[in-house]
């Protein structure tokens, strides 16, 4: 299988989580500030576009810092079910992420408002690019909404079981990967512009897997794939006690710590 977009390895992705965060606070801060320095010298409406860019960015950056964070802390939503761990359901950056963009939104009908209704007569070349800059902003708000996953968001994102792993992203278009497929995390790719967890299986089969949302680190997620994946006596403790300690503690410890406990007992 060739990909156009590099894999890249899961210990980058989660650090990107924390280098984006402090990527996007600078245009915030550049926003912000030209909408202060120049407040006399662009249109009200220019002004409105700027900080409402700058409150999405300073969202945005927000956001991945907590996200950052939160996985740090993961271990909290896995949780046991009879002949089942799961994690999740965690729908709390997905609203955030839609938050985000309804302000941006708003920015946007504010500012034609103020442009074509407010009051105040501007030139055709300024009503232009207030215009565009309005248009272009809606395009990536729109792109941005359908990136997200939508659904049941008060189901678990994964369930994995003694037959294998149940990825259900935003509680729709459930998929289960047997233990049998021995499926691993190659890395993170981009898939139709959307960040996703790229699992292969022995029979070269792939699944994309959005996280992009979630509080689980790339690595912690590759942790607990393989780990179930190479050892049969794990997955036989899933649902009970001994099996929730094993997957929460694969949150901050290698596959080979985790498997000397198996072996121990």
């Amino acid at each position: 299988m060739n990909y156009v977009n590099k894999v890249h390895s899961c210990d980058r992705t989660d650090l990107s989580r924390l280098h984006e965060s402090y990527f996007f606070s600078l245009p915030a801060i550049m926003c912000f500030g030209a909408a202060i320095l120049f407040i006399k010298l662009i249109p009200a409406p220019m002004q409105i576009l700027y900080l409402g860019i700058g409150l999405s960015l300073t969202s945005y950056a927000i956001n991945r810092n907590m996200q950052f964070k939160f996985a740090q802390h993961s271990y909290k939503k896995w949780n046991a079910r009879p002949d089942c761990i799961e994690f999740g359901p965690c729908c709390f950056f997905n609203l955030w992420s839609i938050l985000t963009i309804v302000i941006l939104v708003l920015t946007i009908v504010t500012a034609a408002w103020l442009t074509y209704f407010g009051g105040t007569s501007y030139s055709s070349r300024t009503q232009l690019r207030i215009a565009m800059m309005a248009g272009i902003l809606l395009i990536l708000s729109l792109l941005s909404l359908l990136s997200l996953p939508f659904g049941k968001w008060t189901k678990p994102e994964i369930v994995i079981d003694s037959i294998g792993v149940h990825l259900w992203p935003a509680g729709r278009y459930r998929t289960m990967i047997p233990w049998a497929a021995q499926p691993r995390v190659l890395g993170c790719v981009r898939h139709n512009g959307t960040p996703v967890a790229l699992i292969e299986t022995r029979t070269n089969s792939f699944y994309y897997f959005p996280m992009f949302t979630l509080p689980l680190g790339y690595v912690q997620f590759q942790r607990v794939l393989e780990f179930y994946s190479g050892y049969a006596d794990a997955r036989r403790s899933i649902g009970t006690p001994q099996g929730l300690v094993h997957v929460r503690s694969l949150m901050d410890f290698p596959v080979s710590e985790i498997a000397k406990d198996l072996h121990s007992q």
